[in-house]
């Protein structure tokens, strides 16, 4: 009974009655939410835990991977292939011109 009653009245008033010291998670549940918004802030996503876990994954292998499925690149290609026309589309023809002019320069003088 000490039990059921311990864990009901944390989030109600056992049988209804307003007990002193019941209900109190309702009651502070913005209180609650923001103080463990500040604990996981500021224990787990500090600019270190996230440079060390960033440098932990390897994300070219895991694309390279994901790449390697004959699926996904087909469905990459076709993404970046209906992309394409609307993108040339949206510069203007000496905006293009002036790129490939710089593209083309650069790898043909390597």
């Amino acid at each position: 009974m000490a039990d059921w009653y311990a864990v009901v009245a944390l989030f109600r008033h056992p049988l209804g009655l307003p007990i002193l010291h019941s209900a109190m998670i309702p009651r502070n549940k913005d209180r609650i939410g923001e103080s463990l918004a500040n604990f996981v802030q500021e224990n787990f996503f500090t600019p270190e835990n996230i440079v060390w876990k960033l440098k932990e994954q390897d994300m070219a292998k895991a694309l390279a991977e994901w790449l390697a499925g004959p699926a996904n690149s087909a469905q990459l290609a076709e993404g970046v292939g209906r992309a394409i026309p609307g993108m040339l589309n949206a510069l203007e023809d000496e905006d293009v011109r002036s790129l490939f002019d710089r593209v083309l320069t650069r790898s043909c003088s390597s």
